[in-house]
């Protein structure tokens, strides 16, 4: 039974999943297999893996006859699986030298359900620096351990560490029996979300190892990232409700949906906030009374009416014409939501200015000579907390 089971769902991956491969078979540490799962790819992804399981056998190979999607893939690839941890991969990543053995020493050491590490995030496609940030603080490795219900708390409910499958390490027991209570389903989006919390469930504890970035994440390079959406797109965002309903379901399944429905309320509510950061950033004018017509067929009223008040309150006049259509209080109602979206916005670009601002503050502030020897005096106190 080897140490280490890495999934790489494959789809349309012969120019990029050999490099993902290298990174794991040039490794220190060789007790692994790598599981990649070809999800019936059209490309020539069948034979690039074929060839490279010749030359290590420690590469398994499970092609699929038809396209099921990425939570599909990794499902089937963590059942059959045989690792005592299970790691996952995009097929566009990669993972850094010496992170497997510094994997094996850690759970060694101390072992754990989840163990959580860093990740180098990469900017491609044109990707904004700020952004790239963003994602970087979000996938870094949580540095309090956490036991029993916390686990999932911290996440989805606190916000405390991020939900990113590819940074953490898995029990594989605990893993397998997390996706075996998984739906068989194609997620279109969401798919991690729905995954991690499952696995979060069902995990006893949790650690991290702060500063250690093992994964390397190309940010921009697959569905995430800037750029124009058009409503085929959005629709395809909008489907992270149908990730959100999983959950539930799964929370029904368990028969814990009452004692956990506050968790799932947060994790949806997430799942709104980041549909409408798209909204606000890359739907154009033109589309976006279509937009809201289509986040009305996954999302309640109340939900899109909120993220459109926190993301662009300026377009709440087109959410009522989008959800009420030809209603002869339509007008009215209307004349009342200007005058309150008037209000939003100048609000809206007043907290967004003094946070532009409190950024800059901060980052002269840590760049300052006064900041970096506070850091230095202060090191042992922070040692000592850990």
């Amino acid at each position: 039974m080897p140490e280490f089971s890495i999934i790489i769902p494959v789809y349309h991956g012969e120019r990029c999943v050999e490099q993902c491969i290298a990174s794991l078979t040039t490794q220190s540490f060789g007790d692994f297999e790598i599981l990649c799962v070809d999800d019936a790819s059209e490309d020539g992804s069948a034979a690039v893996l074929s060839r490279l399981s010749e030359e290590d056998r420690r590469v398994r190979v499970i092609g699929l006859e038809r396209n099921g999607g990425c939570s599909r893939a990794r499902r089937l690839g963590v059942l059959s699986s045989k690792g005592d941890y299970v790691l996952f991969a995009d097929q566009d990543d990669a993972y850094a030298p010496g992170a497997l053995q510094r994997l094996h020493d850690e759970l060694v050491a101390d072992p754990v359900d989840i163990l959580a590490f860093d990740a180098d995030v990469e900017s491609v496609d044109g990707v904004g620096e700020e952004e790239v940030r963003g994602v970087r603080e979000w996938m870094k490795a949580p540095q309090v351990r956490l036991s029993g219900r916390r686990v999932l708390d911290a996440c989805f409910l606190d916000n405390e560490y991020g939900y990113s499958l590819w940074n953490k390490a898995y029990r594989g027991d605990m893993a397998r029996c997390a996706f075996a209570a998984t739906e068989d389903e194609t997620v279109p989006l969401g798919e991690d979300n729905y995954a991690y919390f499952v696995l979060a469930y069902f995990a006893g504890s949790l650690r991290g190892i702060p500063g250690a970035p093992l994964y390397r994440y190309r940010y921009g390079a697959g569905f995430t990232g800037h750029g124009s959406m058009s409503l085929a797109a959005w629709r395809r965002t909008s489907t992270l409700a149908e990730a959100a309903d999983l959950i539930r379901r799964f929370l029904e399944r368990q028969g814990t949906w009452i004692e956990y429905e506050d968790v799932h309320a947060a994790a949806r509510a997430h799942m709104v906030e980041y549909a409408f950061d798209h909204y606000r950033t890359e739907i154009s004018e033109e589309d976006r009374s279509q937009a809201l017509a289509i986040a009305l067929e996954y999302w309640t009223y109340e939900e899109v009416l909120e993220g459109l008040a926190r993301s662009a309150p300026g377009d709440l006049p087109l959410l009522v014409d989008a959800r009420f259509g030809d209603d002869p209080a339509r007008i009215e109602l209307r004349e009342w939501v200007e005058e309150q979206a008037d209000t939003l916005s100048r609000m809206d670009e007043i907290a967004r200015a003094r946070r532009e601002e409190a950024a800059r503050l901060r980052e002269r502030y840590e760049s300052s000579r006064a900041y970096r020897l506070g850091r230095k005096a202060t090191a042992p106190l922070r040692l000592l907390r850990r």
